[in-house]
């Protein structure tokens, strides 16, 4: 587990701040809304500009966090040195005996629905077999798993090879 990162401000908490006025319209240009705020628990932080994503553990620890800066920046996301492979983002949120979605990155899984859950890579979305996430669903047994991974060549060789894993196992 990870403590909540000192610049992080809490969305509703701040509703007035100017900076956090720039994160709400930047995150309803992405499709977002209040509801998805407050479910998702929506941070942001200043210098840079950025908005940031919790992630929660099922016993409600927070495990991983993502920030997406919004300036323009060589570094579009930043996260905290853990290893994503030990991580199931927002674990908090998913019903294991219901269909799980897998797809690329955090804003996938909020417009995916509320049983998706993000690998954490656009540019190289994978799930291996000492995954974290992978071995939990082996264990588990979700009736469906839906691979949802962008329609590009990096994306749909990850499909393929996510599919062939869990295929396998």
């Amino acid at each position: 587990d990870i403590e909540i990162p000192n610049f992080f401000q809490f969305i509703p908490d701040n509703i007035k701040n100017t900076e956090c006025v720039k994160v709400i319209k930047y995150l309803y240009s992405r499709g977002l809304d209040e509801t998805d705020i407050w479910r998702y628990r929506i941070g942001f932080a200043t210098n840079p500009l950025r908005v940031i994503f919790p992630s929660f553990t099922a016993k409600g620890r927070m495990n991983y966090w993502v920030s997406r800066i919004l300036e323009k920046s060589h570094m579009k996301y930043m996260v905290p040195h853990i290893p994503k492979n030990l991580v199931i983002f927002n674990e908090c949120n998913i019903r294991w005996n219901e269909n799980i979605i897998l797809c690329e990155g955090v804003f996938d899984a909020i417009k995916c629905g509320s049983n998706a859950i993000p690998l954490l890579g656009s540019a190289t979305p994978n799930l291996r077999k000492q995954d974290v996430l992978f071995n939990h669903m082996v264990d588990l047994r979700p009736p469906k798993v839906i691979l949802c991974l962008d329609n590009d060549p990096v994306g749909l060789s990850a499909t393929r090879k996510i599919a062939q894993l869990l295929i396998e196992s």
